[in-house]
C-alpha cells in the first residue's frame, strides 16, 4: 500500500506531543528468595530454599559482609533435591558451642564433604534479620544491586544503582540468613550457643535474568539485570539476551560499574504472545566459557508492536517501509510523521481488520517534491475503534517510533578472505591452502565477475593471515574497503580469531570481537544513529557458534531471516550472513576434504545462486565432508549475487 502524505489530521492535533515508549519495571528480586536457616543438634546449620528441578547451586560462606573478607565456596553444582521444590544443605559444626567447642565452618555439608573451593561467584544474594528502615524510592532507570563484596557501596543491605552511575544504600532487608550470637534457635533465624556462624549465599548456577519469572507478562522496554554465578574469574567480554533461541531484536546489553551487566529489551520488536528467554555471558577465553540460563517462558503484550526488525531502518533519500501490528484487529489508524528536527510533516491513515499497519513512503511531502534527505524520522501511531471511532488510548499516541536512515551504497566488489595464525605451522599451512583454493581462487581467479582482493601478506601464495604482531588492527582497517568477508578458524558468538579476546579498551591483535567491528563499521543497530556506517553484502564466518551472537549485526546484517523483498520495501540493500549455531570440529586431515564444499559455496555465489540454495547444496552434495548441519543464514536468505 503506497499513500501520499496528507498535510492535515482528521482526528488528532497535527503538533501532537512527543510519544515515548511504554515502560515496564520488572520486580527486582535477587538470588534465592525464601532462603531459610535452621539449627540441628545445636551445632549444625541447615540451609533450605525453593529449588528448580535439575538446577544446581553454589553455596558459599563469609564470616562478615565486609569487602576485606572473601567468600569461601562450600560446594558448587550442588543438585536440587528430586521430586520436590525444596532443597536443603547441612553445614556440620557450623556453630561453635558456648564453651568454645565446635568446628566453625570447616565441617562437611550436604550428603558429604564439599569439593575444593572454586572461584568466587560474580553476583549473589543473602537475606537479613535486622530491622530495616524505609527503602529509598526507585526512579526510572534505577536498578537494585544486591550486597556484593567487591562493590562496597552495596554493603551490607544492597543499594540502588542510579541512572547517573551513583549508588544509594538500602537498609538490610528482614530475614537475613545469618545466626546471631546468643540466639535461642527456631524460625526467627537465631542460633544456640555463643558463636556467630556468619553469612551464607545460595545462588543457582549459570546466568539469571533478575526479576523475570515463568509466566510473567511483559510490555514496553524492560530492564533486566543479570545475576552471574559461574566458577570462573575470566573477564566477561559480552552479554546476550536470547529470545526463542536467537539474539533478541531490540535488546541492548550495557556493562556498568564493577562489570555489572544489564539488558534493556524493547519488547515491541517481537510479536505479541509467548516467547522463551535465556541469557548468555561471553568470557574472554571464548565459547567454552559460555554459561546460559534455563529457558524462561514469558508473554509479551503490547498495543502496538514492530515485529519486522528492519522496519526500523529506511533508505536515506530513497524510501521507507512502515510496518506495525496492532493488538486490536478492527481499527482505523493514523501515523503522524515528524522530521529529524521534530517538524510535523503530515500523516498517513487507513483501516485494517487484522491489525496490520503497513505502507511505503517515498519520503516526499507532495507527489512532485524530491525525497527528503533526513537521517531520521519520528512516527507516532494513533488507533481508533472501527465501530465507534473513539481513540483506544484517550487521544494519546499508542506508540512512537524512531526510523533510522541508512545512506545508499553500492557493493565495492572487494573481499577479505582470512584466517588466524594459531601457533601450529601445520595447521596454519593447511588452513591457508584451504582458504586460497576454496575461496581466493574461485573469487579472484579468471572466473567472470570474480571479486577483487584486498591486501594479502603474499597474494601469490597465502590467504590473509594475522598473528600476534598487531595484524588484527590492520584487518579492521581493511574492513572499510570491502563489502564481502570470509573467515575460517576458531569462533565464538561474539568474536573470531585466536583468543584471548581483546578488552573494550585495547584494540584487538589476535581476536576480532563484535565490539571492535561495531567501533569500526558503525552499523545499525549497534550505532543507533549510524553515521558513516559500512554494511556488508555477504559475510561467512566459518567458525564455532558464529551464528549465535552479535557478529551478524556488527556487519550491518539483522539476526533474523528475511527475503530480498523485505529489504527492497525498506529502501535498503539486501544482505546475508552465514554462520553456525553449534561448535564445529574439523581435524587437520579433514581440511582438504572440506575444500570442495567451500569452492562450491563461492562458485555458487558467483553463479548467481541464492544463499539458501548454496548452503543446501554444500550440506548435501559433498559426502566426504559437507558443510555442517548447524549452518544458519540471517538477512535475505534468497539473496543472490545480482539481488538489489
Amino acid at each position: 500500500m503506497k499513500n501520499n502524505l496528507k498535510s492535515t489530521v482528521r482526528r488528532v492535533c497535527a503538533v501532537a506531543a512527543f510519544g515515548a515508549f511504554l515502560n515496564f519495571s520488572a520486580a527486582k528480586t535477587f538470588g534465592i528468595e525464601g532462603l531459610k536457616i535452621s539449627v540441628q543438634n545445636e551445632t549444625n546449620l541447615v540451609l533450605g530454599w525453593p529449588s528448580v528441578t535439575n538446577a544446581t547451586y553454589i553455596i558459599q560462606y563469609s564470616p562478615t559482609l565486609n569487602v576485606t573478607n572473601g567468600w569461601q565456596t562450600l560446594t558448587n553444582y550442588y543438585p536440587a533435591f528430586p521430586n520436590t521444590n525444596w532443597t536443603e544443605y547441612t553445614i556440620f559444626g557450623a556453630i561453635p558451642l558456648a564453651s568454645g567447642g565446635g568446628s566453625g565452618t570447616n565441617g562437611q555439608g550436604g550428603g558429604g564433604g564439599p569439593p575444593p573451593p572454586g572461584a568466587m561467584v560474580e553476583s549473589s544474594t543473602s537475606t537479613s534479620s535486622d530491622t530495616s528502615s524505609p527503602s529509598p524510592e526507585l526512579e526510572p532507570g534505577d536498578v537494585i544491586v544486591p550486597p556484593t563484596p567487591w562493590i562496597p557501596e552495596t554493603l551490607p543491605g544492597g543499594a540502588i544503582l542510579r541512572a547517573n552511575g551513583t549508588y544509594t544504600p538500602l537498609p538490610p532487608p528482614p530475614g537475613m540468613s545469618r545466626g546471631r550470637p546468643g540466639g535461642t534457635g527456631g524460625p526467627d533465624g537465631g542460633v544456640s550457643g555463643g558463636g556467630d556462624p556468619g553469612f551464607y549465599l545460595v545462588v543457582q548456577n549459570g546466568v539469571t535474568c533478575v526479576g523475570i519469572t515463568n509466566g510473567m507478562a511483559l510490555s514496553g522496554t524492560v530492564t533486566i539485570p543479570l545475576e552471574i554465578a559461574v566458577p570462573t574469574n575470566d573477564y566477561i567480554n559480552g552479554a546476550i539476551l536470547n529470545v526463542d533461541g536467537t539474539e533478541a531484536p531490540g535488546g541492548v546489553a550495557v556493562v556498568g560499574p564493577n562489570n555489572l551487566w544489564t539488558f534493556y529489551w524493547d519488547t515491541t520488536e517481537v510479536p505479541n504472545g509467548t516467547h522463551q528467554l535465556s541469557a548468555q555471558v561471553i568470557f574472554s577465553e571464548g565459547s567454552a566459557d559460555i554459561e546460559a540460563t534455563n529457558l524462561l517462558t514469558v508473554t509479551v503484550s503490547n498495543l502496538v508492536s514492530f515485529p519486522y526488525y528492519y522496519a526500523a531502518v529506511f533508505g536515506q533519500g530513497v524510501g521507507m517501509w512502515v510496518n506495525a501490528q496492532s493488538a486490536v484487529n478492527d481499527i482505523d489508524w493514523e501515523v503522524l510523521i515528524y522530521d529529524s528536527q521534530t517538524n510535523y510533516l503530515g500523516y498517513f491513515s487507513g483501516t485494517t481488520n487484522n491489525g496490520s499497519i503497513s505502507f511505503s513512503w517515498g519520503l516526499q511531502t507532495s507527489p512532485n517534491s524530491p525525497p527528503l534527505m533526513d537521517p531520521t524520522f519520528r512516527l507516532d501511531y494513533y488507533l481508533f475503534s472501527a465501530a465507534t471511532g473513539k481513540s483506544l488510548t484517550g487521544g494519546k499516541a499508542a506508540a512512537s517510533r524512531l526510523k533510522i536512515g541508512e545512506a545508499p551504497w553500492t557493493p565495492s566488489g572487494m573481499m577479505v578472505a582470512c584466517a588466524p595464525i594459531d601457533g601450529n605451522a601445520n595447521h596454519t599451512a593447511a588452513i591457508n591452502t584451504l582458504v586460497m583454493e576454496g575461496v581466493v581462487d574461485p573469487c579472484f581467479g579468471n572466473m567472470p565477475g570474480g571479486l577483487q582482493p584486498v591486501a594479502f601478506n603474499n597474494p601469490n601464495a597465502n590467504a590473509w593471515t594475522w598473528g600476534s604482531d598487531g595484524d588484527g588492527i590492520t584487518l579492521l582497517e581493511l574492513m572499510h574497503q570491502c563489502n564481502f568477508f570470509y573467515y575460517f578458524g576458531h569462533g565464538s558468538p561474539n568474536s573470531f580469531g585466536i583468543g584471548p579476546n581483546s578488552s573494550v579498551t585495547a584494540p584487538p591483535t589476535n581476536d576480532i570481537t563484535a565490539f571492535w567491528i561495531n567501533r569500526t563499521l558503525y552499523n545499525f543497530p549497534a550505532a543507533n544513529f549510524p553515521t558513516n556506517s559500512h554494511p556488508y553484502k555477504l559475510v561467512f564466518i566459518d567458525g564455532c557458534m558464529s551464528g549465535t551472537g552479535a557478529l551478524p549485526e556488527a556487519f550491518g546484517i539483522p539476526s533474523v531471516q528475511y527475503s530480498t523483498n523485505d529489504f527492497m520495501a525498506a529502501g535498503i540493500n539486501s544482505r546475508a550472513f552465514v554462520g553456525f549455531k553449534k561448535n564445529v570440529t574439523i581435524a587437520i586431515d579433514q581440511i582438504n576434504a572440506y575444500e570442495p564444499a567451500l569452492q562450491a559455496f563461492w562458485s555458487g555465489w558467483l553463479g548467481n545462486r541464492s544463499i539458501h540454495e548454496i548452503v543446501t547444496n554444500c550440506q548435501q552434495a559433498f559426502p566426504s565432508y559437507p558443510m555442517p548441519s548447524s549452518a544458519v543464514i540471517y538477512g535475505a536468505t534468497d539473496m543472490a549475487k545480482f539481488s538489489k
